[in-house]
């Protein structure tokens, strides 16, 4: 089920901003309605203008949506009635103000993630559960996160019952892009971040979120044995609503280490090189370096599958992949509502970033088939087994 058509009723100064906003979140604007037939005809923001009566069947037979963007209503409402056609109100799905405010990146970005996420929800019918969307990507949208993934944990936390609105983050180099930032402040969400790198942290407790907001930063270099007191030295353990992780390393032993926390919704960076068919890590290493283990920083992590199989164990489903389809999302089963599992086979699909590096560092954009050349002498652990195997003979 992708995200629904939508027309906008009025053509004028709000309704093109309302276009500008609904456009840039995803949804495809089929036209404009307008009752003054001065403008029916006309062409706005590279949309036709229409009179009710010319889309009225179409409105009908689609079941698309009509958002009403005048600040007089008047007898819109009634004319949209009159067709049973679904509608909503500019005023409903828009943030106090849609105008450009200067002021810092955070509170520019926090605006339009806002915005991005009234629109979303609209589209959601999140009050009428069960809505589940088949194409993940559409019902993401990227404020903070690397991807799409401030948007998928959005339709997530409303539809997943959560008790205990606090996460756990680690990997966030000094927070600026990161899974948690737009929980933190736009859901006020408190948590934990952590990172090995001492500067990053130090930098970012010197921002304005850092004492408007509860947050902890703590600088670490995580391993599978101190990560269970790393995370209760905080004070947080048991039913919490996130974790996020990303270490670019042994990411998959310190998730299988974790157990002094029960997250409902958890992400996790996979590495898509290693594909989709087999369930396989890097060797567990406590010192292990991304860079230093290969010059192409290709050699990370684990397979999508030997996550989905550790967190079966754990009580999870895989629900969806990110858009750079390199982040999985999991909810756990007692609190995931009726959103259904989804399998490896349909939602692996390879990544389409490139960031294979040469022996100076520099980028060398290599394809996928040319990434896993490039480290098919390094060895991964096969999880189910136990034994080692090289990456030119895992099975793609």
């Amino acid at each position: 089920m992708k995200l629904r058509k939508a027309y906008i009723f009025g053509a004028g100064k709000r309704g093109q901003r309302l276009f500008e906003f609904l456009n840039s979140a995803g949804t495809e604007i089929l036209g404009f309605i307008d009752n003054s037939v001065s403008k029916q005809g006309a062409v706005v923001c590279g949309r036709t203008v229409y009179s009710l009566q010319d889309v009225a069947p179409m409105i009908k037979q689609k079941n698309i949506m009509v958002v009403v963007s005048p600040k007089e209503y008047g007898d819109i409402l009634s004319e949209l009635d009159s067709i049973e056609a679904e509608y909503a109100l500019y005023d409903d799905i828009t943030p106090p103000s849609m105008q450009y405010h200067k002021g810092n990146y955070d509170d520019e970005r926090l605006l339009a993630g806002t915005t991005a996420l009234d629109v979303k929800k609209l589209l959601w019918d999140s009050d009428k559960l069960p809505f589940i969307p088949e194409n993940w990507d559409e019902y993401g949208f990227k404020v903070f996160s690397q991807g799409n993934e401030d948007g998928l944990i959005q339709y997530l936390i409303n539809h997943v019952e959560i008790k205990n609105e606090v996460f756990v983050e680690f990997g966030v180099e000094d927070y600026s892009e990161c899974n948690t930032k737009f929980l933190l402040l736009h859901n006020n969400w408190s948590g934990l971040c952590m990172d090995g790198s001492t500067e990053a942290m130090e930098k970012l407790r010197t921002k304005k979120l850092y004492w408007q907001h509860t947050i902890e930063a703590k600088a670490a270099f995580i391993t599978k044995d101190n990560i269970n007191q790393l995370i209760k030295d905080s004070g947080i353990s048991g039913d919490i609503g996130l974790l996020s992780t990303d270490i670019d390393g042994v990411d998959y032993h310190v998730l299988e280490a974790i157990a002094c926390i029960s997250p409902r919704i958890i992400i996790c960076e996979f590495n898509p090189v290693f594909g989709a068919k087999e369930s396989v890590s890097v060797p567990y290493r406590e010192d292990f370096s991304r860079t230093k283990a290969h010059f192409s920083n290709l050699y990370f992590g684990a397979s999508l599958r030997a996550f989905v199989n550790l967190l079966k164990k754990k009580g999870y489903k895989l629900v969806c992949i990110s858009s750079m389809r390199n982040n999985a999302f999991f909810v756990r089963e007692d609190a995931s509502n009726s959103i259904p599992e989804v399998s490896v086979e349909k939602s692996f699909r390879p990544a389409k970033f490139r960031e294979s590096r040469n022996e100076k560092g520099e980028l060398t954009f290599l394809s996928p088939e040319q990434q896993r050349a490039l480290i098919g002498d390094m060895e991964v652990i096969d999880i189910e087994s136990g034994r080692s195997k090289r990456i030119r003979d895992l099975q793609i």
